[in-house]
């Protein structure tokens, strides 16, 4: 019963990130947002590695590191395109094309 619990949660979850999202892009410029969001993503999720995974980082190879950063751009690029969709068309439409991506990731692969 929980997991259907956890699933409706994150669906309703989803959906007012998407509604604050549509309202964010239309009051501020999509790449403003895409910008601010890389950004505070980047220090939430860096200072807990910094603090709690000092060991792990000394292991971490150029290849790595390199694989790291432009997987990061490539993120980055793709928010920035969904927020832009955001911006210029339709909440609803982007908001449910933006999150079927599990479906493509799994055909794809």
């Amino acid at each position: 019963m929980n997991y259907i619990l956890a699933a409706i949660l994150s669906n309703i979850s989803y959906a007012l990130a998407d509604t604050f999202n549509g309202v964010a892009t239309r009051k501020n410029s999509a790449i403003k947002l895409a910008v601010w969001v890389v950004i505070l993503g980047l220090i939430i999720f860096t200072l807990p590695m910094l603090i709690f995974f000092q060991d792990e980082l000394g292991r971490l190879t150029a290849m790595n590191t390199a694989l790291i950063l432009g997987l990061g751009l490539i993120v980055s690029l793709g928010y920035l395109s969904f927020v832009t969709g955001m911006e210029k068309g339709s909440v609803t439409l982007t908001g449910v094309i933006g999150g079927s991506f599990p479906a493509v990731t799994t055909i794809v692969a």
